[in-house]
């Protein structure tokens, strides 16, 4: 059996010290976006210091969304809420400065606020969860919770397929097993041969080609405030992050210009937003889409997602390669020879479910001073245990999901499913 689910950025299934880990990453990275701001506003800051450049990762990502939003909103955003000074301002209040002292951290720095953290000391409390490989597995088996099965295309269960197929290619059930628990594209179909004098056909076992992401509805629970007049825009834009981490940006669409409370978009067929290629997945595999919704979007809310995403997993890599390498782990080396780039497996999928968390808990803080329309987004997932996986019952499609959103005085609810190609 493996397990398939999505799984919301406001609430995913981690452990008591990961969901630790989130809670002082998000106090950290509130550091890092005023400070970036602070830069921002004030240039000449750097320079007199002998700065050269920005130190932070998240404000100027902040800042670039400051320039894309426009006057007007249901929130009534004002000319003056899109300007860099009214935006820190707003942020930088008693409980950041608070944090702030409590880190002994000082933003106007040139150096990053993460590099002013003794990241080995901070996080230490990660070392029992990252040296236990079979604590990672559980935590992440615990990040699905809907549950697929494992069936071959003419739907016998793999281990009649093994059995069924071992007399013929001469191979031992078991190693078998292994093989097809480990599937590759290029040895999934073995070719028509001869052994001992015997043609063997090929096997009846048809691998996975690609993985669809599809959105059926998006459903108006409730209008957002003010109410009157005007109805809701809702525009819809994500991020996908395949297997092996690379993202790819989904650029905003406007779902529907006149929601009030009750009423859905129903996309027959439903609307492709992501097609995964499985041709070179290294299983087992995990795959993400985070996904935003904004009442009235002024544009470059994907990028605003997408660059987030990248800044603050490429973090979070670094905070478990620095605990990881402290503690003697192998573990340490591994990540810190891949950081900015893909983190595999079970660990992989863990450090996208505590950026995923991350993201949710930030955009939910910046959207009140910035008076963005941008809703707290949301995260949906699968996990493929090999290149013959499939649904309950054999079936190439699963069962609707939904994610909910709820900001703005308002709460939506997007239907979606995935769907695997042969």
């Amino acid at each position: 059996m493996s397990e398939t689910t999505g799984f919301s950025t406001g609430a995913p299934l981690l452990s008591p010290e990961f969901q630790d880990m989130v809670d002082r990453c998000v106090e950290l990275f509130k550091l890092d976006v005023v400070q970036g701001l602070a830069f921002a506003r004030e240039p000449a800051l750097a320079s007199s210091r002998g700065i050269d450049g920005n130190p932070s990762k998240l404000g100027p990502i902040v800042a670039k969304r400051l320039t894309q939003l426009k006057p007007g909103g249901k929130r009534g955003r004002t000319a003056e809420a899109t300007k860099i000074e009214a935006a820190l301002s707003a942020l930088y209040d008693s409980n950041v400065r608070s944090l702030a002292r409590r880190y002994n951290v000082d933003v106007t720095a040139g150096k990053p606020v993460l590099a002013q953290v003794n990241k080995v000391q901070e996080f230490r409390f990660l070392e029992r969860e990252l040296s236990s490989e079979k604590r990672i597995n559980s935590l992440h088996e615990n990040l699905f919770d809907t549950r697929a099965e494992l069936k071959s295309d003419d739907g016998a269960d793999v281990e009649t397929v093994m059995r069924r197929l071992a007399p013929n290619v001469n191979l031992d059930p078991t190693v078998m097993r292994m093989l097809a628990d480990n599937i590759r594209p290029s040895i999934a179909v073995l070719p028509t041969g001869t052994i001992g004098g015997v043609v063997v056909p090929k096997p009846p076992i048809v691998v996975n080609k690609g993985l669809e992401f599809r959105i059926h509805q998006v459903k108006c629970v409730d209008e957002t405030n003010p109410e009157w007049p005007g109805d809701d825009e809702i525009a819809m834009g994500a991020v996908a992050v395949a297997d092996n981490g690379t993202t790819t940006k989904i650029n905003e669409f406007m779902v529907r210009d006149d929601y009030d409370d009750g009423e859905t978009k129903v996309y027959n067929p439903p609307r492709l937003l992501k097609s995964f290629s499985l041709s070179n997945v290294r299983y087992p595999a995990d795959f993400l889409m985070v996904l935003a919704l904004a009442e009235k979007d002024n544009g470059g809310m994907s990028d605003f997602l997408a660059d987030l995403w990248e800044a603050i997993k490429d973090d979070v890599t670094v905070i478990i390669a620095a605990v990881s390498a402290a503690a003697g782990l192998a573990i340490g080396g591994a990540i810190g020879g891949t950081v900015g780039t893909a983190i595999g497996g079970p660990l992989g999928a863990i450090i996208g479910a505590v950026a995923g968390a991350i993201i949710g808990a930030i955009v939910g803080w910046i959207i009140s001073a910035l008076k963005d329309d941008i809703f707290t987004p949301q995260a949906a997932a699968v996990h493929l245990p090999n290149a013959l996986s499939t649904f309950g019952g054999g079936s190439l499609t699963s069962p609707q999901f939904t994610v909910n959103y709820r900001d703005h005085g308002g709460h939506y609810r997007v239907y979606y499913s995935w769907k695997i190609n042969r």
